[in-house]
């Protein structure tokens, strides 16, 4: 006589092990995609920057409209002194700093303070520059092209640049003005 032994307990343990693993591996996948959309929708309409541009760098070729209807490109500023300043009006510390470079433009108006929103409309920079009494020029982008070209990292962003188109300084978030005052002059006056 045979017996038949029940071993189905063991072939159920390995299934169930092996759906829990699919499972996970299903989850994992679901994640990752997921994870991989939402940067596709952050990062629509942004270009990869190339390099990010460093002092001792050329700055590289842009064209920008300002605010006053006036096109402007890096051949502009050639023999200038001039601060290319990337900021957002949503941003604390450009809504900070944005005055301090008024008064900058101010005490030297022989340099090209040119102010470069990212990813900002019109509207809502012309509203923040009427409010707070604004003169700088500024070319308001709604993307991040420009930004990206210099590969520029955090807001605000300035670039001090020699009248020959070399990044001298690079500035992020908090300004030292004492600083910056002094690399102006610097340039200002070196023969």
């Amino acid at each position: 006589m045979y017996t038949f032994r029940n071993n189905t307990s063991g072939a159920t343990k390995r299934v169930g092990e092996a759906a829990k693993r699919l499972r996970l591996l299903a989850y994992c996948g679901l994640v990752l995609l997921g994870s991989l959309l939402a940067d596709a929708h952050a990062q629509q309409g942004a270009t990869t920057p190339s390099k990010t541009c460093t002092v001792g760098d050329k700055i590289p070729a842009f064209s920008i409209l300002l605010n006053n209807g006036q096109m402007l490109t890096e051949a502009d500023l050639k023999g200038t002194v001039s601060i290319l300043a990337f900021f957002n009006t949503g941003c604390s510390d450009c809504r900070r700093e944005l005055p301090h470079l008024q008064k900058i433009s101010e005490r030297f108006p022989d340099v090209n303070i040119i102010c470069i929103s990212r990813a900002e409309t019109e509207e809502s920079i012309k509203s923040f520059w009427t409010d707070k009494q604004l003169t700088l020029p500024y070319s308001a982008q709604p993307d991040r092209q420009v930004y990206d070209a210099f590969g520029a990292k955090g807001l605000p962003k300035l670039y001090l640049v020699n009248k020959d188109h070399v990044i001298c300084c690079t500035y992020a978030e908090r300004l030292s003005k004492r600083v910056l005052v002094r690399q102006i002059k610097k340039l200002l006056y070196e023969q």
